[in-house]
């Protein structure tokens, strides 16, 4: 699953980041370099990278985040006004990935913005996600599967089990 595009604006120090990220010929990604000063957002792009991911995984697998069960489900970012910059009044961010020929969107979406003030930014992508609530906070993304995510989720949730020193469970 690879990273196509991200859309992030007013998220702490980042007023407006629009990215799509450069793939080879064959369809697999050139690498990325994230560099700036202390302070200027690199952490922040990144957290929500893994937030996406994590909620992707929650479908798919119960025990990726402390705390989940069946019909709870924990974040791994918490959405809230304190993540939006000092003067907007929302912040967004939108990320798009693809696996194969498979889509997934990912939206956290906090404080007054309506969706089709953004229409014009999104140009048919971030499918599915695009229509958030105007008023309050929302986290969402889509599809929603059930079905096993590709085998790099499977190491990273092995690798989770290893830093905390407990043994996956199998079956």
């Amino acid at each position: 699953m690879y990273l196509t595009d991200m859309l992030i604006e007013n998220d702490g120090p980042i007023k407006s980041l629009e990215l799509t990220l450069p793939f080879n010929a064959d369809g697999t990604p050139k690498p990325l370099v994230l560099v700036g000063v202390n302070g200027s957002g690199k952490t922040i792009l990144l957290s929500h990278v893994a937030d996406a991911l994590v909620e992707f995984a929650k479908d798919a697998y119960g025990d990726i985040v402390a705390g989940q069960q069946l019909g709870v489900a924990p974040y791994f970012r918490v959405v809230g006004h304190v993540n939006q910059h000092v003067d907007a009044d929302h912040s967004l961010a939108l990320l798009q990935f693809r696996s194969k020929e498979k889509s997934f969107s990912f939206v956290e979406k906090t404080g007054t913005l309506a969706p089709e003030d953004r229409s014009s930014r999104l140009r048919g992508r971030f499918a599915g996600v695009a229509a958030w609530p105007k008023e309050g906070n929302h986290k969402d993304h889509k599809p929603k599967t059930k079905t096993r995510l590709p085998r790099s989720f499977a190491i990273a949730r092995l690798a989770t089990f290893l830093q905390a020193g407990r043994r996956p469970r199998t079956g």
